[in-house]
């Protein structure tokens, strides 16, 4: 197990390292290994996000990590939305928008006005 830490913590350092003579600005060695594990995780994350046998807390905090590609992808398309009209459940009562799109994550039905807010159960 060491070996694998030692050989992933070298490919690391080789990699500011090329990326350092190719940027004219120079950042924090963390700070770019930080950005790198996020980049490498974060396709994962997103296909895990959708996995409804997780936890419903692992998957906000998924969510959480996520949020600006999560705020992107929270009504479904056209195509693949189905089902009945419902009332919206981000807009007032009084308002009563009926829409057929649902949150991606909670199943919740949400208009196109407020498909770029997160629902109230994936806050």
């Amino acid at each position: 197990m060491v070996v694998f830490y030692r050989i992933v913590d070298l490919s690391g350092m080789n990699a500011y390292i090329l990326y350092n003579m190719h940027q004219p600005k120079n950042i924090d060695r963390g700070d770019f290994l930080k950005s790198l594990a996020r980049s490498l995780v974060r396709p994962h994350l997103q296909r895990r996000v959708g996995c409804r046998q997780l936890p419903r807390e692992l998957r906000l905090v998924i969510k959480r990590v996520l949020v600006d590609d999560v705020v992107e992808e929270d009504v479904q398309s056209p195509e693949t939305s189905k089902g009945k009209r419902k009332a919206c459940s981000i807009c007032p009562p009084k308002l009563h928008r009926m829409t057929v799109y649902t949150c991606v994550f909670c199943c919740n039905p949400v208009c196109l006005q407020c498909s770029r807010s997160l629902c109230k159960n994936c806050q």
